[in-house]
């Protein structure tokens, strides 16, 4: 682990520049989840904002589909290299905050995440949170360093397009005025221009999806801080999930040390040593409350963990000046741990990217991304027998698929419409013609279908499969002679 003073150790750059290489093959080679196919449908008409999420995920498919084409490669092309981009400005603040021994064992911790790992191939709307809370991370570091409030203006872009990310990029604004506070002698950078002007720049990147949302009705607000209202199931069961997840996801061995550097940060009086801590407070305290009333996806602490993994590296340094167990704690964590935490991490990319690998549950995340060619090139084949035009769904992950696997066919969801607001809806060419529905057996209700066709013909099943085991089964029906527009719009009437 010799140290550098200015850069990452040479053989730490090598490893970037493999992992990089790496996850883009495994991104080429592996097949899109249903959220990332949902995305898909966004970037084929990019807009200021949607249904469920800000636009930025959409934007970043749209360019790498300009870049490598409308593959699995193109749409997550730009994934792993701003994840490159972002391990230099990981590596700068640990190197500011601490030293460079500190950031070279920072950046080869936060590689070796098994949800870094893979949250650098599949694109989701947390992979440009986490790149804005590491840019922020870096320029308030460069602040407390140099005492240059310049700085903040690049910490305003960075929360801006975090907030063109994930509604929840709104805990990083909080923290940094958590922080600006906690401490007396940082007191007078609230009546520095810098700090006004860099939330000025954040409003200004963050107003046209604002601006969208009120021409909307505010839907995207309503579908996801409505979920933060409903408190009718309370319970521990899904902290203690939340908690697993984060330990799991850091490794073992390395959760303790960045336990401890959060504890002993929080404790300090020097503004470098808190800011990781009291940055993270107020995101980190907002899932803890929310899990007790809901689900928090695993993905969705991602932007935590690059302050994590610097945590845990001053840890380990403190902890190897100790004797005993800490000691031990620390050397095992290097010589075990790590590699550990790496070989969990290619497993998953052997598990996902090459072909043979059983699937473990047809419930986990990857089994999304399998056996939809040969569902594809069996819709095809009832399109033709059928003499249906164009595929009905009713669930986005379906249409998401199907429309990435057949994108010449149309695919259009019947219900739900609030998901394609920046699509024009087709005309009655399109949807007054036969149309073979496609769904999940327990999406496909009959009620739904005879309310907007006259004809509902039971055609058979299709199952997508990963080998022996079946993954799910899904109903096909031939629809005709539509009442009207069967498509079912919450903001414009189609009828």
């Amino acid at each position: 682990m010799a140290p550098s003073t200015d850069r990452p150790a040479r053989w730490l750059l090598w490893l970037l520049i493999g992992l990089t290489l790496l996850r883009l093959l495994v991104g080429g080679l592996m097949g899109l989840t249903d959220d990332e196919a949902y995305y898909r449908l966004w970037s084929l008409a990019p807009d200021w904002g949607y249904l469920d999420h800000p636009p930025l995920v959409a934007w970043l498919m749209w360019l790498g589909r300009q870049l490598a084409g409308d593959t699995a490669l193109g749409l997550r092309l730009l994934n792993p290299l701003l994840a490159l981009a972002g391990s230099f400005a990981l590596w700068r603040a640990a190197r500011l905050l601490f030293d460079a021994r500190v950031a070279d064992r920072a950046l080869l911790l936060f590689q070796a995440c098994p949800l870094v790992g893979i949250g650098t191939v599949i694109l989701t709307p947390d992979s440009g949170a986490v790149l804005a809370w590491v840019l922020a991370l870096w320029s308030l570091a460069e602040f407390t360093s140099r005492r240059d409030a310049r700085w903040l203006l690049l910490t305003g872009l960075a929360a801006g397009i975090g907030l063109l990310s994930k509604y929840t990029v709104l805990g990083l604004g909080a923290g940094i005025l958590l922080w600006l506070a906690w401490h007396r002698d940082l007191h007078r950078t609230f009546r520095r221009w810098p700090l006004w002007a860099g939330g000025a720049v954040a409003l200004l990147l963050f107003l046209p999806v604002l601006l969208w949302n009120q021409a909307h009705d505010w839907i995207s607000y309503h579908k996801q801080f409505g979920q933060l209202a409903d408190w009718s199931d309370l319970g521990l069961g899904n902290l203690g999930q939340l908690i697993g997840v984060t330990v799991l996801s850091l490794g073992l061995l390395p959760a303790p040390l960045a336990a401890w550097g959060f504890w002993h940060g929080i404790r300090s009086a020097d503004p470098r040593r808190t800011l990781i801590p009291l940055l993270s407070l107020p995101f980190a305290l907002f899932l803890l409350v929310h899990s007790l009333h809901d689900l928090v996806l695993g993905q969705w602490s991602a932007p935590l963990y690059p302050g994590f993994a610097i945590l845990a590296a001053w840890g380990l340094a403190a902890w190897e000046e100790n004797a005993g167990l800490r000691r031990r704690w620390a050397h095992a964590t290097l010589r075990l741990g790590v590699p550990a935490c790496f070989a969990v991490v290619f497993l998953l990319y052997a598990y996902v990217a090459v072909p043979g690998f059983p699937v473990l549950d047809r419930k986990e995340t990857t089994s999304q991304t399998r056996g939809w060619p040969a569902v594809a090139a069996e819709v095809r084949d009832w399109m033709e027998r059928s003499g249906a035009t164009w595929i009905a769904t009713h669930g986005y992950a379906t249409t998401g698929q199907l429309a990435f696997r057949l994108p010449d066919l149309p695919v259009l969801q019947l219900d739900e419409r609030s998901r394609y607001l920046n699509v024009p809806p087709p005309p009655r060419a399109v949807w007054g013609q036969p149309a073979l529905f496609v769904e999940i057996e327990r999406l496909a209700t009959l009620p739904p279908l005879k309310r907007r066709f006259r004809h509902v013909e039971f055609l058979g099943t299709i199952e997508r499969r990963e080998g022996p085991k079946v993954i799910r089964v899904y109903t096909v029906y031939l629809l005709a002679d539509p009442k009207g527009n069967p498509l079912n719009n919450p903001i414009r009437d189609l009828q």
